[in-house]
């Protein structure tokens, strides 16, 4: 037994990103079977995401990836198997040298620890909701991947050219999804908490060159980020989506007040579905982390600001969702999280850490399943959502097209989202519960056109619908002209 798993370990060690891939693809392997699909997938099965969109939100390198794709043949969510194949991948790499950045050099050694720590990123149930979303999924995973690189490249520059080409990485990873730059900051928290838990003073680590040189980069990426976004706002005279636009200072102390409550969840490791549990477990575990973490300070000041650092980890989680306007911390906005969630794990099993390696081994190897059997529940929960969809449009093609009307429009609000335990955010919600997804929802599970007129402002159709049963009943709608209204 020992003799295998000496083994397995070295081969763990010497091919750390080919380990990763393979673990992550295993835990993936009942998603990237089927998994269902996204508001977003059903709007853009038939159109590119409109450019105006895209730029609204800053996503120029999105819209830059996703043109580029359209050209080569390669349209939005139908690609979808490959996507995940290869995002999926990216994540596992992804995780892998951002561990190895945040562990610091003086842990290079510990390549076993980089990969638990990428692979357990990777799969952590935060990020089983962008796995849900076809069209979004590789941009999402790509934005990872080049922040990264442009860490592993900023960190080892050693001339101008090198780290100019770090920074553009870093500015291209933003451009695509600025989410990255938590993420990012997990990580160079990490880091420094890795160097003062070795030994290092806090004044000796500010004057490396490494570190000096990710945290310049990612500073001046984010600054040519914002200055690209301005120009091209302008130039195209787009108006900036309300998440991309900053928080009013009249709202902070409200923001603060949610941002608080987003961090008490998160320190809790709430996750998608009840796991007592497997919440008892990694609050156990990140205890024992915080703890060594803290043991190994030198001394009173070293360990004052390791705790400081440990506390902020949570705060660079949320990062940029609190300070824009829009608050939405779903949980693919919180990877910054799953990140740390990853590096606490390891840092409280990993060896010389500990030396009781049946129990650490056990803890992350339950871990690690009950990783995969939510992000399974997840794709699971999508599907019956789509399933549900189908019948409600096979419904309502039955009842209207029956009709022969085109034209629908909806009053009321969307009831039937019940027994679904991963309903969070954009996860596994029913495309009738938003105005804008529920004409491509039709389309696409009918096969005919559909225009949705608004409703709101239609007092009198509000009126009727008192009177009239609510859907799903036979009687649950009415015709006025070529619209036939249904009462939710």
């Amino acid at each position: 037994m020992r003799e295998r798993l000496a083994f397995t370990l070295a081969v763990v060690s010497r091919y750390p990103l080919l380990s990763a891939c393979a673990l992550v693809l295993f835990a993936r392997l009942a998603v990237l079977s089927g998994t269902g699909l996204s508001l977003d997938d059903l709007k853009y099965f038939d159109s590119l995401p409109p450019k105006e969109f895209l730029l609204s939100q800053g996503r120029f390198g999105w819209l830059l990836m996703d043109r580029v794709f359209y050209y080569l043949g390669i349209a939005g969510p139908y690609w979808y198997v490959h996507a995940s194949l290869v995002g999926c991948a990216l994540l596992a790499c992804a995780g892998v040298m951002l561990a190895r950045l945040s562990l610091g050099d003086q842990d290079a050694r510990y390549t076993v620890s980089a990969v638990a720590v990428g692979v357990l990123f990777a799969i952590h149930p935060f990020h089983a909701e962008a796995l849900s979303f076809r069209e979004a999924f590789p941009f999402y995973t790509s934005a990872i991947f080049l922040s990264a690189v442009g860490l592993v490249t900023l960190e080892r520059s050693r001339e101008l050219r090198s780290w100019i080409l770090g920074v553009a990485l870093i500015t291209l990873a933003i451009s695509v999804y600025q989410l990255v730059l938590n993420v990012m900051a997990a990580v160079l928290l990490f880091r420094i908490i890795s160097e003062i838990g070795s030994g290092v003073r806090l004044r000796e680590i500010l004057q490396r060159r490494s570190l000096l040189s990710m945290l310049g980069g990612s500073i001046v990426g984010t600054g040519v980020f914002l200055m690209t976004m301005k120009l091209l706002v302008m130039a195209f005279g787009i108006t900036p989506d309300s998440r991309a636009q900053p928080l009013p200072l009249a709202e902070l102390p409200q923001r603060m007040a949610e941002v608080l409550s987003t961090v008490w969840t998160l320190v809790r490791f709430e996750l998608l579905v009840p796991a007592p549990l497997l919440t008892a477990l990694l609050t156990l575990l990140a205890s024992i982390a915080c703890v060594r973490v803290l043991v190994s300070g030198a001394n009173g000041p070293a360990r004052g600001a390791l705790l400081v650092l440990l506390l902020l980890v949570p705060f660079a989680s949320i990062g940029v969702v609190g300070a824009g306007s829009v608050y939405w911390p779903a949980p693919r906005t919180l990877v910054g999280f799953a990140f740390a969630t990853a590096m606490l794990v390891v840092l409280a099993t990993r060896r010389p850490a500990t030396q009781l390696v049946l129990p650490a081994m056990f803890a992350l190897v339950t871990v690690f399943a009950s990783f995969c059997i939510i992000g399974d529940t997840v794709a699971l929960d999508q599907n019956r959502v789509n399933g549900r969809d189908r019948h409600t449009a096979a419904l309502i093609d039955a009842r209207i097209g029956g009709l022969g009307k085109s034209r629908i429009a909806f009053v009321g609000d969307w009831k039937h989202g019940v027994n679904v335990r991963t309903r969070d955010g954009d996860m596994s919600l029913s495309a009738f519960a938003v105005a804008w997804s529920r004409a491509p929802a039709l389309t696409e599970y009918t096969g005919r056109n559909w225009e949705v007129v608004d409703s709101s402002g239609r007092s009198d159709w509000t009126a009727r619908c008192q009177l009239l049963e609510k859907w799903p009943h036979a009687d649950a709608h009415f015709v006025e002209g070529d619209i036939a209204v249904v009462c939710l």
